[in-house]
């Protein structure tokens, strides 16, 4: 089904209320069936007739954030990857609907990124992870991200996904710091950690890569916001 804009606008009100109980919601069957309510709202949305990216940037999110929850017991093994699958596939949606709205679409390629980088899903076509990460990455903090600048400095800083380099760590780290108002709190955790010791020694920290790996958090949906404030008729 095709809607209209008003359409569009009145159904996202709608799941903006829903994802605030989701994120709010500490119980994992209540978050679950929040997630079913949005997965009505907003798959229609997400559609290639609605074009409406920041809809399957939302789904994206949930799904992984129900993933990342659930403990890693072998009970709960499928259910895990089912839903980072689903967060992949939304992430994608997103990403590919890019002219119909540059921010959520960046949002959502920066954190299919991060699921590669976590070797979360493989990737299509037995493409490396970090490789395809990297590239991701690379493109939302060329674009003014500053988790993905984060991220970015420590794939280099690491070697990870390409080659690594000391000089290019550090400048995407200092991007970070000054806008880091924008960072998530882990990323700015991150950022506290690390910046002061490659601002000191060219050589790689040993903690570098234990914070890739703690750095596991669904990017806060800062494209999302600005679309809402379109939608509303407010500053771009």
């Amino acid at each position: 089904m095709i809607y209209s804009d008003d359409e569009i606008a009145a159904y996202l009100s709608d799941a903006e209320l829903l994802l605030q109980d989701f994120w709010g919601a500490t119980d994992n069957d209540e978050r679950s069936t929040l997630y079913v309510e949005l997965a009505d709202i907003l798959k229609p949305l997400a559609e290639p007739e609605n074009s409406t990216p920041v809809a399957a940037y939302f789904m994206g999110s949930v799904a992984e954030s129900l993933a990342r929850q659930l403990d890693k017991h072998p009970r709960h093994s499928a259910d895990r990857m089912r839903l980072f699958y689903e967060a992949a596939d939304y992430y994608h949606i997103a990403g590919a609907l890019a002219p119909y709205d540059e921010d959520a679409a960046l949002v959502a390629k920066y954190s299919l990124g991060m699921l590669y980088a976590d070797n979360l899903v493989v990737v299509p076509n037995g493409r490396d992870p970090n490789k395809e990460a990297f590239t991701m990455l690379k493109e939302a903090a060329e674009a003014g991200l500053a988790d993905a600048s984060v991220m970015l400095s420590i794939m280099y800083k690491t070697g990870r996904g390409t080659e690594q380099n000391d000089e290019r760590a550090l400048y995407w780290m200092e991007r970070a710091d000054e806008h880091k108002a924008e960072l998530n709190s882990r990323a700015l955790d991150v950022l506290n950690e690390q910046l002061p010791d490659m601002r000191l020694t060219a050589s790689v920290a040993s903690e570098v890569q234990q914070a890739f790996q703690n750095l596991r958090r669904p990017l806060s949906p800062r494209g999302a916001l600005e679309v809402r404030a379109r939608l509303a008729g407010g500053p771009h």
